[in-house]
């Protein structure tokens, strides 16, 4: 007895020698994200939008499959090979050994529920609505490592798509959207105070290498400077999406994003569906003035829906010249024509979406005041915004200011999103309707270098034929960083930061 308690001693005497300092490793070893919103909803099938995947996914939840932004390349995550057995089905094979953070294991099954859950209409996914743009997707567990995906129409890119189904846990909710999200990644959720911020502490399951990073905290601060001002006084390690103001600050790291601000035309309703309006609306917008007096030297002209970043991109599409004279000589045609140009008109403009995006669109609406149209500015909040964008008014006559975003690395998610004439947010023209289905059909069925020179003959169309958008600017995005930690950004890092690429300094 006496020696058990003489070692009991000693122990206890150690502990408190040792104590401050592994305190102060483990304060040394927890970071705090400051980002400009709060994930809704915050659920595995939600990383389709940036404020819940930044977050979740490769983070806490792993996908069937993984992409790496340097080179575009699709590697294994949870499927470790895969293989096209016909033109609408795929099978994967999958990792044995992983668990979810509540220690259930991970199998085919598994899968196979979290995949389902993700295309329940109820649940409203955004990686349903947005990465698969409405393709619907049957999976099958075919023993306990094998799983066999079925899509509504052939998809050559499944694998890609992939690297967005985020597998969430059998207990998952599958009616409603979770406020636990439950995956196989290094980390678990450790607590949400809604409103404020959102914990990740690692998950005691993972069967890889145990994250250095034992505590990450994600702030929800709307305000950039207010961001800003956290990483300068240490409350923060890192500050994301920040307008280029913030560029010059020590430790501001900058990259090219997959975005483009464009202004949206309600090209079915008058007097937008009158392609001479539509033409002027081009003419009539200075895009170098404005990115100089808006954005510095951190933007570039944009000349098409996405950016060169994505395949697709067509190098030899040449943006409009600012030609006030002839936009004003356009719109005069078509009001003797009796199109009502002059009737009021409105840039419709979400609070927060767009960099600057209230002066753009004040500059904007004078712009094209000056050549005879009569336009005005609403900024409105997200429902409102949103419910604009998937409507087509029969009476309304608008332009909606938007940042589109392909963070799939394929065209086929802004083409279905917004050129397709069945869905409720594409505005093409009636008259190049068919001419548009037609393009895309042939675009998305095909492969390799095919696949990206008819993609490049959809954009010129949709650019210099269709006009249904005018395009306005690429900008390049800023983040901040502490001297507590390392990052190399890439040009999906607004999306997806996996804090496996966050490095403590030594």
């Amino acid at each position: 007895m006496p020696i058990v308690r003489f070692w009991v001693a000693v122990i206890s005497v150690c502990c408190v020698a040792l104590g401050p300092p592994l305190a102060q490793a483990a304060a040394n070893s927890t970071i705090t994200i400051a980002v400009p919103e709060e994930p809704a909803p915050f659920d595995t099938c939600a990383v389709g939008t940036i404020a819940a995947s930044r977050i979740l996914l490769n983070n806490v939840a792993d996908a069937i499959t993984a992409y790496i932004p340097e080179t575009n390349a699709v590697v294994p995550s949870l499927a470790t090979s895969w293989k096209q057995t016909s033109p609408a089905t795929w099978e994967f094979n999958l990792r044995s050994g992983v668990r979810f953070s509540d220690g259930t294991p991970f199998n085919a099954a598994a899968a196979a529920t979290s995949i389902k859950r993700t295309f329940n209409h109820a649940l409203n996914c955004s990686v349903a609505s947005q990465i698969f743009a409405g393709e619907q997707v049957v999976p099958e567990a075919i023993g306990n490592t094998r799983l066999r995906l079925t899509t509504s129409r052939p998809d050559p890119i499944l694998p890609l798509r992939a690297t967005f189904l985020a597998i969430s846990a059998p207990s998952t909710e599958s009616d409603r959207n979770t406020e636990h999200p439950i995956g196989t990644g290094a980390y678990k959720v450790d607590n949400w105070a809604h409103g404020t911020s959102i914990t990740l502490v690692p998950n005691p399951f993972f069967n890889g290498p145990k994250p250095k990073i034992t505590q990450v905290t994600y702030v929800f601060r709307p305000e950039a400077r207010v961001r800003v001002d956290m990483v300068n006084t240490g409350e923060a390690d890192m500050a994301l999406s920040l307008p280029p103001e913030f560029a010059s600050q020590k430790g501001a790291l900058q990259f090219d994003p997959p975005e483009v601000i464009l202004l949206r035309m309600d090209a079915l309703t008058a007097p937008f569906n009158d392609k001479r309006v539509r033409q002027g609306v081009l003419s009539a917008i200075d895009r170098p003035g404005l990115i100089k007096a808006l954005y510095g030297g951190n933007a570039s002209v944009a000349t098409q829906a996405i950016t060169r970043n994505v395949p697709g991109f067509n190098p030899h599409i040449v943006p409009p010249r600012y030609d006030p004279a002839l936009a004003k000589k356009l719109i005069a045609e078509a009001k003797a024509s009796g199109v009502p140009v002059d009737k009021p008109m409105k840039i419709y403009n979400r609070a927060g979406l767009v960099l600057n995006g209230q002066q753009l669109a004040e500059a904007l609406a004078e712009e094209l005041d000056a050549v005879g149209l009569n336009v005005s500015v609403d900024t409105m909040d997200v429902a409102p915004w949103v419910e604009i964008l998937f409507s087509h008014p029969a009476d309304r006559s608008g332009l909606l200011l938007e940042d589109h975003a392909n963070n799939l690395g394929d065209p086929s998610l802004t083409v279905d999103a917004r050129f397709d004439p069945r869905r409720t947010r594409s505005q093409v023209p009636k008259e190049d309707q068919s001419t548009v289905a037609n393009l895309i059909r042939l675009a998305e069925n095909g492969r390799g270098e095919q696949r990206t020179a008819l993609f490049q003959k959809l954009f010129a169309f949709m650019a210099t034929d269709a006009t249904q958008d005018a395009y306005i600017a690429a900008a390049r995005s800023t983040m901040l960083v502490g001297p507590r930690v390392s990052y190399k950004p890439n040009w999906r890092s607004n999306q997806l930061i996996p804090l496996a690429n966050v490095h403590l300094r030594q």
